[in-house]
C-alpha cells in the first residue's frame, strides 16, 4: 500500500473526527437528522441540533435556519452550531428541492411554514421564544414562513436577503416574497455583505454600496434618509425592531464570517429568551477539520492511483511531463473556469424540469432576476 494513500486515510479519519466532536460542541449537543412531513405530503429534512439539558420539562428558545438557493443545510452550520452552543435548538433546514428535502424547489412556501410548524410543535421547544434565519433564498423561505404563522416566532434575521418580492411566483402554493414593512417581519435583523452580488435584485441598489439608503432599506427602517448601521430602530418590545449590520465579506461569505455570525446570535440574544452565553466562536475549528479531510481526500485518490501503478502485471502507462503536463494541468483549469456561466445560462433551456415541477427561470438566471 502506498504510504500516500495511508496518510489520506489518516487525515480524512482524523479530520472528520474532529469536525464531528466541533459540530457537537464536544458532546454537549445532540445533533441528528431528521425528516417531517410538509405541505401536499412533501417529504422535508434537515439537521437538528439539541442542547443538553432540553427537555419537555425544560424548553428551550428555537431558531429555524435556512440556506440559499443550490445549497444545503450544511451552509447553516456556522450559525446553528453558535446558537445550539447557547442553548437554542436549532432546525437546520433543507429546503424544498435541495438536499434532504423532496422537489418540486420552489412550492409550499420554499418548505418555510411547514419547517417553523414542525419546530414549534416539538415538546421540547418554547412556542414563545422562535427565531427565524435565512440566507439568500433562505430568507425568503423564513419570510414564507413568517407571512404564514405570523404569531409563531419573535424575531428574524435576514442574511444577504431582503424582504421584498423577489422569486419566482409558481403554483403549489408558492408565491413571490412577502414586502416588508415597519411592522413585517417582527424585530428584524439584516446582515448583509459589503460587497453584495445581488443588492440590484434584492434592494433595488445597482451599487451594493448605496444599499443603505435604498429606498425600500428606508421603508423598512422607517427612515428618511439613509439607514445608519448598528443602530437599532424601531421598539423591540413592541416587535418592530430594526438593525442594519454590513459584514465585510461577498454574497456566499456571509454564512462563513465571524462578524456576522456574530451578529446573528447577538440580535436573537437581544430579542429571544432563555439561552444563555458561550465564550467565543468555534465553529472555524469544524471547518479546519473538514478541510483536513479534504485534503486528505485528494491525497487517498493519489494513493490509491499509485497502489495501483504499483501491481505486477499491470502494463505501463504513459505520464504527462514537462510542457505536456503544464497544458493539461491549465487546461484542467481553465475549462471549467470558461465553461461555468455559460453552463448555467443555458442547461435549463436544454434539460428543462420536469412536467409538475417549480416553474424555472427561462435563462437560468438567479430567481428573481428573470
Amino acid at each position: 500500500m502506498s504510504p500516500l494513500l495511508v496518510v489520506g486515510l489518516a487525515l480524512v479519519l482524523l479530520g472528520g473526527a474532529f469536525a464531528a466532536m466541533v459540530n457537537t460542541d464536544f458532546g454537549r449537543v445532540s445533533v441528528t437528522d431528521t425528516r417531517f412531513t410538509g405541505e401536499d405530503g412533501q417529504t422535508l429534512g434537515g439537521l437538528l441540533y439539541v442542547p443538553d439539558g432540553v427537555t419537555a420539562g425544560s424548553p428551550a428558545p428555537a431558531v429555524l435556519a435556512v440556506h440559499g438557493y443550490v445549497n444545503s443545510r450544511e451552509t447553516m452550520s456556522p450559525v446553528s452550531l453558535e446558537l445550539a452552543r447557547r442553548g437554542y435548538v436549532v432546525l437546520e433546514l433543507d429546503q424544498a428541492g435541495h438536499g434532504t428535502s423532496a422537489a418540486p424547489a420552489f412550492a409550499h412556501g420554499y418548505g418555510g411554514p411547514a419547517a417553523l410548524r414542525h419546530l414549534r410543535s416539538l415538546d421540547f421547544v418554547d412556542r414563545d421564544n422562535v427565531g427565524l434565519v435565512g440566507h439568500s433564498m433562505g430568507g425568503w423561505t423564513v419570510l414564507q414562513a413568517a407571512a404564514a404563522v405570523p404569531d409563531g416566532y419573535r424575531s428574524l434575521v435576514l442574511m444577504s436577503s431582503a424582504p421584498f418580492p423577489a422569486g419566482p411566483s409558481t403554483g403549489g402554493g408558492a408565491s413571490a416574497t412577502p414586502k416588508g414593512t415597519t411592522t413585517f417581519p417582527r424585530n428584524t435583523a439584516v446582515v448583509v455583505s459589503t460587497v453584495e452580488e445581488f443588492s440590484g435584485s434584492m434592494w433595488q441598489s445597482a451599487n451594493p454600496v448605496d444599499i443603505n439608503s435604498a429606498p425600500n432599506m428606508k421603508s423598512l427602517f422607517g427612515a428618511d434618509s439613509s439607514v445608519r448601521e448598528d443602530t437599532v430602530y424601531g421598539d423591540v418590545g413592541a416587535g418592530t425592531g430594526r438593525v442594519l449590520h454590513r459584514p465585510s465579506t461577498v454574497h456566499a461569505g456571509v454564512t462563513h464570517d465571524p462578524a456576522a455570525v456574530g451578529h446573528v446570535v447577538d440580535w436573537f440574544g437581544r430579542t429571544l429568551t432563555g439561552a444563555g452565553p458561550a465564550g467565543g466562536q468555534v465553529w472555524w475549528l469544524k471547518e479546519l477539520g473538514t478541510l483536513v479531510a479534504l485534503v486528505g481526500g485528494v491525497l487517498s485518490v493519489f494513493g490509491v492511483a499509485k497502489t495501483l501503478a504499483r501491481r505486477r502485471g499491470q502494463p505501463a502507462v504513459a505520464v504527462a511531463t514537462g510542457r505536456g503536463w503544464w497544458v493539461a494541468a491549465l487546461a484542467a483549469t481553465a475549462i471549467p473556469a470558461i465553461t461555468f456561466i455559460p453552463v448555467m445560462k443555458y442547461a435549463p433551456a436544454l434539460f428543462p424540469p420536469a412536467p409538475g415541477s417549480a416553474r424555472a427561470c427561462p435563462t437560468g438566471c438567479w430567481p428573481g432576476r428573470c
